[in-house]
């Protein structure tokens, strides 16, 4: 955190978790089946608080305009199938919004699970977690031996590839993993790795190792990008008897690496991606995929971390990378440690369904082993009044900026820290915990606590260049979004037809829809949550119970009274009050509600300088993170020192 200090201003971040609140409870489906069931449906109405934006995607240019600089625009969602339609009169129409019964059904079944110990369905369980990780890294030749991968050590040395620093420098015609021969002298004192001065080759030559002073190394050329100065040689190490130096590498490291570069060659994923000449490590690709077929003929030039499974077991080489910084790949999926969590994987089959699965339904791994659903969702339709009848009553413009995807990589956010200290918390990843610098140790499953589920805190859009409706609006133009949003104030209504329920499952369906049964409780719907967009006040307003007389099958419908259902949810779970602090509307720390940050100096700076990304690097020294992600409660609380402040610091010139 070195030049940077807290400020006074107070940020809370966008989202929170509501914890797994103990095991995860699971019967078979027949279970849910015992008892009285009733069928019937609850009339709702839906009342929006901050713009709604859920887009028709028939058409993703449908509001754009002459000169338009953005890459796509969006009417609200309708009936209206907008693909084909060319006419621009026509596709910035008057189309009558809808809110698709899948949205509404998504929202609450995320409430539902969170509430009642439901699993997380909605997971990607073979998801491979990573990030961009700083932790220094070894220069290593990748081979196999004998039929075993083994990592050879070596020193790397920097190599001048601007020709106005180096005529010797010019590799650009060599290909990675070259091999070359090189003088090395004097010191780089531009990189500093742990306090170690990397040395500078000040030579380069075809042919064998002389007596000049020449040595045998290999060309690692990494990536092009801008202003780039100087390139990689590994040299080998060798012990005192001359020979090589080898630790081993087990297999799932070969495997890791190669999600590595798989991440690297995806455009949505790595946002470097054919900009500047950055080819996603095509070449060095290339060399990898080549060594994998051919095994003992091949070899990588590659960075590696050291390890001790235990005490008494050999180094091994781990978290192989293309670059000494670089994204990490770690052993753990999605799927895992969800399982290590109290078991909150998503359900697989029918005969070991969580609550929420027994009422919405899910679909099994193999046949036979799905469950279907006894719940059912129609489209929320709109409801004018004599005040909202124009078009200009019920939408307006939104120019939507690029919204990043979620980065679970950020464990101080995204998991508990396993060990705390006077300095902060020792940093972790989802694989380990570093202990001292340069030696982390392997966490065991039970030691690492994700949060719980991710939820959206209510807030009002700030108005300004992040939300106009101006095309010029912001720097990063093309990547923003063009939308057409339902103003707040504006009515929908749709029902939820429930078949065979119990009178339990009928209570907590409605719990999730009231969340409490109190004004200042509201859901979160549609595209843009981070920026306060989709507050939605949902209200039951008529149970309908069915019933059918089983002399004469005449069928009737009767009024459900809703206090026959609160005293089924009358205590509160843990789960259930902070579910309630999230989605307070009326909370008093929406105010702060904002993406981590930082500024720094006086002077506009460039767009990357106030980036989000750069509080969580200034939230972090080599061995610790300083701050973690507060609680719920702590949110809500008045213990200051765990919330988050913007970081500040002063520029060069100021």
């Amino acid at each position: 955190m070195k030049g940077w200090k807290e400020t006074k201003k107070r940020f809370v971040n966008p989202y929170n978790f509501v914890p797994l609140d103990g095991r995860c409870e699971r019967h078979p489906a027949e279970y849910y089946r015992e008892g009285e069931r009733l069928t019937g449906y609850i009339e709702c109405s839906l009342t929006t608080l901050t713009p709604l934006i859920i887009p028709n995607t028939s058409n993703d240019k449908a509001l754009h305009t002459s000169g338009t600089q953005i890459e796509q625009s969006y009417n609200f969602y309708s009936y209206t199938n907008l693909e084909e339609v060319e006419d621009e009169a026509t596709l910035k129409d008057f189309h009558e919004p809808i809110i698709p019964g899948s949205e509404l059904r998504g929202v609450i079944r995320s409430v539902y699970e969170a509430a009642f110990k439901g699993c997380l369905s909605t997971a990607d369980v073979g998801r491979p977690l990573y990030r961009r990780a700083m932790r220094p890294k070894e220069p290593g030749i990748l081979r196999k031996v004998e039929g075993k991968w083994m990592i050879e050590l070596c020193e790397r040395y920097l190599l001048s590839v601007s020709p106005a620093r180096s005529r010797e420098g010019n590799v650009s015609g060599e290909s990675e993993g070259a091999e070359v021969f090189v003088k090395v002298e004097g010191e780089d004192v531009s990189l500093k790795p742990e306090g170690n001065k990397t040395k500078r080759v000040v030579d380069i030559k075809d042919g064998n190792v002389t007596a000049d002073g020449f040595q045998q190394g290999y060309l690692h050329k990494g990536e092009a990008f801008q202003n780039k100065k100087t390139t990689s040689v590994f040299v080998p190490k060798r012990d005192k008897d001359n020979n090589k130096t080898l630790i081993p590498v087990h297999e799932y490291e070969i495997k890791r690496l190669e999600k590595v570069l798989s991440q690297y060659m995806d455009p949505k994923l790595n946002r470097h991606f054919d900009a500047e000449g950055h080819t996603g490590y095509a070449e060095y690709r290339k060399v990898f995929d080549q060594i994998l077929q051919t095994g003992e003929q091949g070899q990588l030039l590659v960075y590696y971390s050291t390890y001790k499974p235990k005490e008494t077991e050999e180094v091994q080489a781990t978290y192989l990378t293309p670059a000494m910084i670089s994204k990490e790949v770690y052993r753990e999926t999605v799927g895992a440690l969800l399982k290590a969590n109290e078991e909150y994987q998503p359900c697989t089959e029918r005969s070991h369904v969580c609550p929420a699965c027994g009422l919405f339904g899910m679909a099994g791994e193999k046949p036979k082993t799905s469950l279907g659903s006894r719940i059912r969702f129609s489209d929320a339709e709109y409801v004018p009044n004599d005040s909202n009848k124009s078009r200009e009553a019920i939408y307006q413009l939104i120019l939507l900026p690029e919204l990043g995807a979620p980065k679970p990589g950020a464990v101080e956010f995204y998991t508990l820290p396993p060990v705390q200290t006077n300095s902060g918390y020792k940093k972790w990843t989802y694989d380990d915990v570093l202990e001292a610098p340069r030696k982390f140790r392997l966490l065991e499953p039970q030691e690492l606590r994700l949060r719980g589920r991710k939820f959206y805190w209510h807030h009002t859009p700030k108005e300004g260049k992040n939300n106009s409706s101006s095309d010029q609006s912001n720097r990063n133009v093309a990547m923003q979004k063009k939308v057409r949003a339902v103003k707040p104030k504006n009515s929908f209504q749709f029902r939820i037809y429930f078949d065979q329920v119990t009178i339990k499952e009928l209570a907590q369906l409605y719990w999730s829809l009231t969340l409490g049964n109190s004004d200042q409780y509201a859901h979160k719907i549609g595209h843009g949550k981070p920026l306060g967009y989709g507050s939605a006040k949902i209200k039951p307003e008529n149970i309908w119970i069915r019933r059918i007389d089983s002399t004469s099958g005449l069928r009737t419908l009767f009024l459900l009274d809703s206090e026959e259902l609160k005293k089924h949810t009358a205590t509160l779970s843990i789960a259930m009050e902070q579910l309630q602090h999230l989605l307070n509307y009326k909370s008093s720390i929406s105010e702060h509600v904002s993406y981590p940050k930082v500024r720094v100096g006086k002077k506009p700076g460039k767009i990357n300088d106030s980036a989000s990304h750069q509080w969580f690097k200034a939230n972090m020294t080599s061995t610790h993170f300083l701050k973690v992600l507060p609680t719920v409660e702590q949110e809500v609380g008045d213990e200051q020192s765990a919330h988050l402040f913007e970081l500040f610091k002063h520029d060069k010139g100021s």
